[in-house]
C-alpha cells in the first residue's frame, strides 16, 4: 500500500478509536463423527461439545471423544442425531435428539436417557427453583426437577381452556420464549400468550382484566424493563412482548397493555436485554437496538447498519461482552459501541456460532472452524486507497480517481468522480464533516452536500485568480481558512449555507508584508485551534501564536520552559499541528523529533527515538480518541497516556513505501 504523506489517519484506518477483532484459523477441526454440525457449545471446564447429524463430541485439550448410540446400551446416546446442545448453570451438559434428552454423567462418562413423546425444541432454565422447561415438538412442555427427573408437564386440551394454548411450541427457539418471574411463568406460542400460576399450576391463556389488547396471538418471545423512581419520573415495571405484528408493553403497575406504534405490523424476534434499559432485538430481521428514556419515559429506536450487502439476521446472541449477528451464511460480531468489529462469510450454511475467552467456534454444515480472536489496531483497504475517513453518517473512500461513499444510516453506496484538477494536486487537502465533504486540489476548493447521490457536488470555486496559489485550509466552528501566496483569508464556516458566494466576502483578510505585516503568515503549513488561539506553522515563522479574531497579533512561545537543553533552539520546520485538548497539549510534528507544548505547566518536551519513536523525521501526525499517532519514514509510533508503542506487521501494518 502506498500512503500520501498528508493522510496518515485516512490511508490507515486506525481502530484503535474502535477497536476491531482480528482473527487467525487456527484449525478446521477435523475427526468429528460428521462434518455436518447441528451445535457447538462450551463449558466452564474448557470442553466444547459438539452435536452433529451423526453423534456428539467432545474435544478436551485437542483431542475428540466421540459419544454414538447404542441400541443395547442404555447409557449411550438415544439418538445418533444431536439437534442441540445445552449447558446449564450448574454445568451440566444436556443434549437433545429426536426421541429425547441426552444427560452427560461426567462421573462414569455416559448419558442418562430421558425420551420424550415427540422432538424437544429447546431447554429454558428456570432462575427460581432451577427447574427445567422443554418445549416439544407436539406434547407440550415437560418440567425436569433439580434431580433431572421429570415432574410435570403441560398439554393442550380443546375442552379445558386453563391448559396451554399449543401442544407444538417448535417456534420457541431463542431464549426470549419463555420468561421467569417469582410467581408466574410467561410461555410464548404461535397461538397465543400462556401464563404459568406457580402457586397453583393454572395456566392462562390471556392477561386477566388488562386494558388493552396485544398486536397479534403469534407471541415471539419476552423481556422486562423495571427502572426506579426518580425526580424525573415515576419508576415502570414492564414486560416486553414480541410477536409477529408489532411490539407491546405489558405495563404490571396499571394493567394495561401499550402498543409501541412505530413496529407496527413488524415481525419482532430474539429480545435481548444488554444491560437495565437497552435492549436488542430483530425487527423484520434488521438489527435493532431499544433504548428506555427514562427522563422523557418513552422507548427510542435505532437499526444497526452493517455496512456491508448483509443487512438482515436470522438470530442474535451476547456472549461475554460481544453481541453476535448471524445470517444463512454469514456473521457480525458487535462490540460495546455496536460497531462491526468481526465478520465472516461461509461458504456453507452456519448452523450455530460460540464464544468463550476470545476463541471463537463456527459450526457450518460442512465443518467446525476455531479462531482465535485478538484485538487488532488496523483495518487494512487494499492497495490504491488515497484516502479513507468516516463519521457517524457516511465513510468515504478515495481510490482510483473515484469517491466511494457509502451512506450508514440508509444502507447506500454510491461513487463521485474526481475531477483532474484535484486528482493531479500531489498536496490535495480533504475535509469531512458531518454530511458535507470539501476537497481542495490545485486551489480549486470541490464542496460536496453527501445527502444528494446524484448531485452531490454543490459547487467548484477556484481562488487562484484573486488570491493566489492555495496552500493549505482549515475548518473550526468559528472559520474557515484559506492559506495563500498573499497571506490567510478568513470565512464563514457555516456548511449548511456554504456557496461560492460564501468567499466573494471574507470575515477577515490578512495580506503579508516583509515590511508592514509580517506577523501574518503566508504559505502556512498546517493550523490547530487551540482555545481562542490559533497555532500555525508556515514557510516563514516555525511556529506563530495568533488571536482568532485578529491574526495581525502574535504571542512569542519563548515562554515555555525546558529541561535546560534549549530544546526550542532546536525547533525547525513543523510539518504538522495536533491539539490534545483532554491533556491541553499541542503536539508539533518536525524532522528532529515530536515536540509537546503542554499548555497546563507552560513545558516543552522533545520525544526522539530515545524516547520509542522509530524515528525523529516526522512525516506527519494525527490525534483522535485521546490516542497520537505518528507516521514517519521507518513506519508508525502510537502515543496514548504518555505510553509510546511501535505499530509493526504484528498489527497488520505492512509498508512497502511513502510518497
Amino acid at each position: 500500500m502506498i500512503f500520501q504523506k498528508k493522510n496518515l489517519a485516512l490511508l490507515i484506518v486506525f481502530l484503535a478509536f474502535h477497536p476491531f477483532l482480528d482473527a487467525q484459523i487456527s484449525q478446521s477441526i477435523n475427526g468429528l463423527s460428521s462434518n455436518y454440525i447441528e451445535s457447538v457449545k462450551s463449558d466452564n471446564m474448557g470442553i466444547i461439545w459438539i452435536g452433529t447429524n451423526e453423534g456428539l463430541n467432545a474435544l478436551i485439550d485437542g483431542r475428540i471423544y466421540q459419544y454414538q448410540s447404542d441400541l443395547s446400551d442404555p447409557a449411550s446416546l438415544l439418538n445418533t442425531q444431536i439437534n442441540d446442545i445445552y449447558v446449564m448453570d450448574n454445568n451440566t451438559i444436556i443434549a437433545l435428539s429426536n426421541e429425547g434428552l441426552n444427560i452427560f454423567q461426567r462421573s462414569n462418562n455416559s448419558f442418562k436417557q430421558i425420551r420424550t413423546e415427540t422432538r424437544p425444541i429447546s431447554l429454558y432454565e428456570d432462575p427460581f427453583s432451577n427447574d427445567i422447561y422443554i418445549t416439544t415438538e407436539n406434547s407440550g412442555l415437560i418440567i425436569l426437577n433439580s434431580d433431572i427427573e421429570i415432574s410435570q408437564s403441560y398439554k393442550f386440551d380443546v375442552f379445558d381452556p386453563s391448559t396451554i394454548s399449543t401442544n407444538n411450541l417448535s417456534s420457541l427457539l431463542d431464549n426470549s420464549g419463555i420468561y421467569f418471574e417469582q410467581n408466574k411463568i410467561w410461555v410464548a406460542t404461535d397461538r397465543g400468550l400462556n401464563i404459568i400460576n406457580r402457586v397453583d399450576s393454572s395456566v392462562s391463556r390471556r392477561l386477566e382484566n388488562a386494558e388493552g389488547s396485544l398486536s397479534s396471538n403469534a407471541i415471539n418471545g419476552f423481556s422486562s424493563l423495571k427502572t426506579a423512581s426518580s425526580i424525573s419520573g415515576a419508576g415502570v415495571d414492564y414486560i416486553l412482548i414480541g410477536t409477529n405484528r408489532g411490539l407491546d408493553i405489558y405495563d404490571k403497575k396499571n394493567n394495561n397493555i401499550i402498543n409501541i406504534d412505530q413496529f407496527n405490523n413488524s415481525d419482532i424476534r430474539n429480545l435481548t436485554n444488554l444491560n437495565s434499559n437497552l435492549f436488542a432485538m430483530l425487527v423484520n430481521s434488521k438489527l435493532t437496538l431499544l433504548e428506555y428514556d427514562t427522563i422523557n419515559q418513552k422507548f427510542e429506536s435505532k437499526i444497526i447498519v452493517n455496512e456491508k450487502n448483509n443487512s438482515t439476521f436470522e438470530s442474535i446472541y451476547q456472549y461475554e461482552n460481544y453481541l453476535v449477528a448471524t445470517g444463512e451464511d454469514y456473521l457480525y460480531i458487535f462490540d460495546e459501541d455496536f460497531r462491526v468489529i468481526f465478520e465472516k462469510t461461509s461458504d456453507y450454511p452456519i448452523s450455530e456460532v460460540n464464544i468463550k475467552e476470545n476463541v471463537l467456534w463456527v459450526g457450518t454444515q460442512n465443518g467446525l472452524t476455531k479462531y482465535n480472536l485478538k484485538e487488532s489496531l488496523i483495518k487494512r483497504l487494499g492497495d490504491g486507497t488515497d484516502y479513507y475517513s468516516r463519521n457517524e453518517y457516511y465513510e468515504i473512500q478515495l481510490k482510483d480517481n473515484m469517491f466511494f461513499i457509502n451512506d450508514i444510516l440508509n444502507e447506500t453506496t454510491y461513487e463521485i468522480e474526481v475531477s483532474e484538477d484535484f486528482v493531479n494536486d500531489n498536496n490535495k487537502k480533504i475535509i469531512q464533516k458531518n454530511n458535507y465533504l470539501l476537497a481542495l486540489g490545485n486551489s480549486t476548493l470541490h464542496f460536496y452536500n453527501l445527502d444528494f447521490s446524484f448531485f452531490a457536488l454543490q459547487f467548484s470555486y477556484n481562488f487562484e485568480l484573486e488570491l493566489g496559489e492555495v496552500h493549505n485550509i482549515e475548518l473550526n466552528e468559528e472559520s474557515f481558512y484559506v492559506s495563500t501566496d498573499k497571506g490567510l483569508f478568513e470565512y464563514e464556516s457555516d456548511l449548511d449555507n456554504f456557496s461560492d458566494f460564501t468567499f466573494l466576502f471574507p470575515k477577515y483578510e490578512y495580506i503579508y508584508d516583509e515590511l508592514s505585516s509580517n506577523k501574518v503568515p503566508p504559505r502556512i503549513n498546517d493550523f490547530a485551534t487551540v482555545g481562542n488561539n490559533l497555532w500555525i506553522s508556515s514557510k516563514t515563522n516555525i511556529l506563530s501564536i495568533h488571536q482568532q479574531e485578529n491574526l495581525d497579533s502574535t504571542f512569542s512561545y519563548f515562554n515555555f520552559t525546558d529541561d535546560g537543553s534549549n530544546i526550542l533552539g532546536t525547533l525547525d520546520k513543523v510539518e504538522d499541528l495536533q491539539y490534545d485538548k483532554d491533556h491541553n497539549v499541542v503536539y508539533a510534528g518536525t524532522d528532529r523529533g515530536l515536540y509537546a507544548f503542554d499548555l497546563e505547566s507552560n513545558f516543552v518536551k522533545r520525544i526522539t527515538k530515545e524516547d520509542g519513536l522509530i524515528s525523529n523525521s516526522i512525516f506527519e501526525i494525527y490525534y483522535q480518541d485521546s490516542i497520537l499517532f505518528v507516521q514517519s519514514g521507518q513506519g508508525v509510533n502510537l502515543i496514548k497516556d504518555g505510553k509510546i508503542r511501535s505499530i509493526t506487521g504484528e498489527d497488520g501494518l505492512f509498508i512497502t513505501s511513502f510518497k
